[in-house]
């Protein structure tokens, strides 16, 4: 019996296609690349900037014989018209369904598209965890599938524990100045009742809820804790306070958007023409990392001067502040800040002071390539050898070791 093997005759020509450089581009474009390695060889190009960078490619100058695919991320109706006059295998990755609906063609060809249910899941299921009883969400200007999606999910999820989810209307007009709609998210948000659990859409949204509360004297997350999602790690990590996030399988998008293509290349009946991919978890930072009353076991703060001395703390933890300087600042005894330090918190002032500069060390160490005495210095400690024996003690490994283990920079 003889074994019939299809062969390739030529290296297949594919075309990555979207507008804007993203976490969950560059993400995307590894699965891809990754796909590629495994299954290929394939000469990968890759357009981005707007549909202005792509339609020469199709023009009377090239042959479009010489592309074998496309991989489309689009989201404007140009694009989709476009791509209705190209005869070649084409996968879309996350198409909005009013282009599909509209371009009946675009329906035709096979798609990935984001688990946004799970998303929704995954946020409510996180904030109940911390015991919240106010909820809210914050979609993005401009209505989306995904968006409705997300908070479908989560409202869902929070009403099932008979509790409701206060969701933010956005005053949308193409004539409304951007200082408008911030002023009038301002007001909303310091109507909200606090503590509060804010599902916000997507990163961008939670970075720019931070800075409006930051604006209106609202404390990050004793009174409103924010959640976005994508995990955009320049993004999050650059917030202040730290953006927690939920995690998506870009890469995953990428490698089985391409695995339907090369179905399409080679003729090979798909499994099916719509695949799902997943989100990861949630990955928490610093504005959701609500503290809990030690007694009642209840999240949030109530007390403002707390809150203000947390926030200060917080700001200066690349200073050598002392317990002193926070009650100075915040404008209350040291005796009186201390009692409510330890009623509140369960903790001393001087706790909370080694808590954040551990973190911001933790961070200098993973993070950077400085080096320890230069981390010292940064960190509020004059002696590095003193802090050398204090993060051993607290971690059970040297910096080093900890540098060596958690180390980013060379990833």
């Amino acid at each position: 019996m003889i074994l019939m093997t299809k062969y390739r005759n030529e290296i297949p020509s594919i075309i990555f296609y979207y507008k804007n450089n993203t976490d969950s581009i560059r993400e995307t474009l590894q699965g891809i690349q990754r796909y590629a390695k495994l299954y290929g060889p394939w000469r990968l190009q890759v357009i981005s900037g707007g549909l202005q960078e792509l339609q020469p490619l199709f023009s009377i100058k090239h042959n479009p014989n010489t592309i074998s695919g496309l991989l489309a991320d689009i989201t404007e109706e140009r694009e989709a018209k476009f791509l209705t006059g190209i005869h070649l295998p084409v996968v879309l990755l996350d198409p909005p369904p009013k282009l599909q609906t509209q371009y009946e063609i675009l329906r035709t060809f096979p798609f990935v598209t984001l688990n946004n249910i799970q998303i929704g899941e995954l946020a409510a299921d996180y904030f109940l965890k911390k015991k919240i009883s106010h909820f809210a969400f914050v979609p993005p200007t401009s209505s989306s599938y995904w968006s409705e999606e997300r908070f479908q999910a989560f409202s869902q999820r929070i009403r099932e524990m008979d509790l409701t989810v206060h969701f933010y209307s956005v005053p949308f007009s193409g004539n409304v100045l951007e200082n408008s709609l911030l002023r009038h998210l301002s007001l909303w948000l310091q109507k909200l009742p606090k503590p509060v659990a804010l599902f916000a859409a997507t990163d961008q949204v939670g970075q720019e809820i931070l800075t409006v509360c930051r604006s209106a004297g609202l404390a990050i997350p004793y009174e409103i804790a924010v959640l976005g999602v994508g995990n955009d790690e320049i993004l999050c990590e650059s917030s202040f306070p730290t953006l927690s996030s939920i995690a998506v399988h870009w890469q995953r998008r990428g490698f089985i958007a391409a695995e339907m293509l090369d179905q399409l290349i080679n003729q090979t009946p798909l499994k099916q023409d719509m695949d799902i991919y997943p989100a990861i978890g949630v990955v928490s930072r610093s504005s959701t990392d609500l503290p809990v009353h030690p007694a009642t076991r209840q999240p949030g703060l109530r007390n403002d001067f707390i809150i203000r001395a947390l926030e200060f703390i917080r700001i200066n933890s690349g200073f050598s502040i002392r317990v002193v300087d926070v009650a100075r600042q915040t404008g209350v005894s040291r005796q009186w800040l201390e009692r409510q330090f330890k009623k509140e918190l369960g903790h001393s002032i001087l706790d909370e002071i080694k808590k954040n500069r551990l973190e911001r060390i933790c961070f200098l160490l993973s993070g950077t390539t400085l080096s320890i005495t230069k981390i010292a210095e940064m960190s509020g400690y004059e002696n590095a050898n003193h802090l050398r024996l204090l993060f051993k003690e607290k971690f059970k490994m040297t910096m080093t070791e900890y540098r060596n283990q958690f180390c980013t920079t060379s990833k």
